[in-house]
């Protein structure tokens, strides 16, 4: 992937209308999360600091476009994503290992 997230409009929001989500991993890589237009939630990774994206990693769906609002690194470097789901319920994922891709919901 460019160093551009994937599937962020000229305005640089998400396909559905909700700004990605922007996180810096304890490596000092960006972690960025959007929807797609079907609403499904996807996530990337720079592959070193200030390189490029790595390929996407699809977490599921469909997410309302204010679904996600939440992203934090714990003491062990995992970064965490908290998302509203369309059920009005509260998920949370989480790295698996630091710097790794995230688990399920």
């Amino acid at each position: 992937m460019p160093r551009s997230a994937a599937g962020a409009g000229a305005a640089g929001r998400g396909a559905r209308g909700a700004d990605p989500v922007v996180a810096r991993d304890d490596a000092g890589r960006l972690v960025v999360a959007l929807r797609d237009e079907a609403g499904t939630m996807h996530t990337a990774a720079q592959t070193v600091a200030s390189g490029d994206f790595d390929s996407p990693q699809n977490l599921g769906g469909p997410w309302p476009s204010d679904g996600v609002s939440a992203r934090a690194l714990a003491e062990d470097g995992r970064l965490a994503l908290a998302a509203r789901g369309e059920d009005r319920h509260l998920y949370h994922a989480w790295q698996t290992p630091p710097g790794g891709e995230f688990g399920p919901w």
